[in-house]
């Protein structure tokens, strides 16, 4: 759930140690909590996106339990997501989750049951594909390869490409990729408590690109809060 509206982004949150910076992170801080906002300020409505995470981890063992929704104008909460889920690290180069998902849209509640893996491949590529079927026995599937480049110990290339591919819709007839996204950022490291970034989106839907954007940011972190300012255009 992204919101790509031009307009300022400003973001309250847990700074999320990048891989290259703390390879060791989860065993660093067993218990996390973190809180992310940012609000878009667009042509038509003033719109803020929140986000939480929980996440408690026992030896290879991490629950966690999120939930993110949008909040208009009119401070009415729509589109929020919501997921229960525990993930077992199998080893450095594979990791197995399974969970539950609940989304609120339009005043309608969507149950998925969802499950998945995150699987790191050669060349610094990480995959990640979760299947989500819900009690109305519609079924989706979320495939994402991402990839982090280190130009440099300073400069950082992330990439990262998202499919949905509906597998059953008896209700729409919907079957086959339902939308997409590519995502560019180019990171660099200013200092260890602070990082800016350059990056470009593209959203795609049923094949075809709909919607694009480009951002660019600066963030600063003190503990577990990170504190930023971007503006996409």
């Amino acid at each position: 759930m992204r919101l790509f509206n031009t307009g300022v982004l400003i973001a309250v949150g847990r700074w999320v140690e990048p891989a290259w910076a703390n390879e060791d992170h989860l065993s660093n801080t067993p218990i996390e909590a973190s809180v992310f906002s940012e609000i878009r300020l667009a042509d038509d409505a003033n719109l803020m996106f929140i986000e939480g995470l929980v996440e408690y981890e026992s030896g290879k063992a991490v629950w966690s339990a999120s939930a993110e929704g949008e909040v208009d104008a009119l401070e009415r909460i729509n589109n929020v997501e919501s997921k229960m889920q525990l993930r077992s690290i199998i080893s450095p180069e594979l990791q197995i989750s399974m969970g539950v998902r609940l989304d609120y849209v339009d005043g309608e509640i969507i149950e998925y049951a969802f499950g998945g893996g995150h699987f790191s491949l050669p060349f610094n590529f990480n995959l990640d594909a979760m299947y989500f079927l819900s009690k109305e026995k519609k079924s989706f599937s979320r495939w994402i390869i991402s990839n982090e480049i280190e130009l440099s110990p300073r400069w950082h290339l992330q990439t990262a490409l998202e499919y949905n591919i509906a597998l059953q819709d008896d209700e729409e007839e919907v079957s086959g990729m339902t939308d997409g996204e590519f995502a560019a950022r180019i990171r660099y490291r200013v200092s260890s408590d602070m990082s800016a970034h350059l990056g470009y989106l593209r959203q795609f839907e049923l094949g075809e690109q709909y919607q694009f954007s480009s951002e660019m940011g600066l963030n600063t972190h003190f503990d577990n809060l990170v504190i930023g300012v971007s503006r996409s255009f």
